[in-house]
């Protein structure tokens, strides 16, 4: 079962699961995003951007079940009583994969997968009306699904257990209600990395809401509208897409998670 935590100083998150459940959920993620090698790009291909940073999760997912990341080990219970009654020699300590990710990304990623798991329902279920089909017989079962929706319930749950009832409620209400993430751009993302990352632990908590709202309602962030007709511009004036312009941004080469 993965498992995600909240990390100390609130930087990111902690994710942390045994190699099958990091090489399940790394699956599930390249079944599901959009890009240019996937079958659905030409008609899809409105979501590449947001895909591309669930893409970069994903990369540290998979560096993290290669062994690329943090291993960790934790008792498995077992006894050596009970390993002479079953008449075997077994580990005493299960082994485990974690990597950390920044917490205004993980938002993102969350928000991005929602989306993408409305275009699989609508996939599987041959309708377009995807909020009435998550019962289907074709979609109920699916492992992907289930699998991504697994991850999602451990981020809210590590959020959970850190914030007040009262922010956690608007927190959850701001996920629920996002649409369009389609139209949000995403170098804006890697601004608010470095400026979260720059904050102090305490104010850290103030800003996750914050931090969603400017995604989850990004047509009305300043900031955001700034970049995006920075972003149009440079692309017209040097006949690029719009996803493929990057801002020289530098992260800290040190963060205290």
């Amino acid at each position: 079962m993965i498992k995600i935590t909240t990390t100390e100083q609130l930087a990111g998150v902690r994710l942390v699961g045994d190699y099958e459940d990091l090489y399940q959920l790394v699956d599930a993620i390249h079944e599901i995003v959009v890009d240019e090698y996937s079958e659905k790009y030409e008609k899809y291909s409105r979501y590449a951007a947001a895909s591309l940073r669930v893409l970069g999760v994903c990369y540290d997912i998979r560096h993290a079940y290669q062994g690329d990341r943090d291993v960790v080990t934790e008792s498995n219970g077992m006894t050596r009583e009970t390993m002479t009654y079953h008449k075997l020699i077994v580990p005493e300590d299960n082994v485990y994969y974690a990597c950390n990710i920044i917490l205004p990304e993980m938002i993102f990623v969350t928000l991005a997968l929602n989306e993408l798991i409305e275009l699989r329902v609508a996939e599987l279920s041959k309708s377009k009306y995807t909020k009435c089909e998550g019962f289907h017989k074709n979609v109920i079962w699916d492992e992907v699904i289930i699998t991504l929706r697994v991850f999602q319930s451990a981020f809210s749950k590590s959020l959970k257990e850190v914030m007040t009832s009262a922010t956690y409620s608007r927190w959850l209400n701001l996920m629920s209600n996002s649409e369009g993430i389609t139209t949000f751009y995403t170098q804006y993302l890697d601004e608010m990395n470095i400026d979260y990352l720059e904050l102090e632990r305490e104010k850290r908590m103030t800003q996750i809401n914050k931090i969603t709202k400017a995604i989850t309602k990004h047509w009305e962030d300043q900031k955001h509208n700034n970049i995006r007709m920075k972003i149009d511009a440079f692309a017209r004036e040097n006949n690029c897409d719009k996803k493929d312009v990057i801002f020289n941004m530098t992260y800290p080469e040190t963060i205290q998670w």
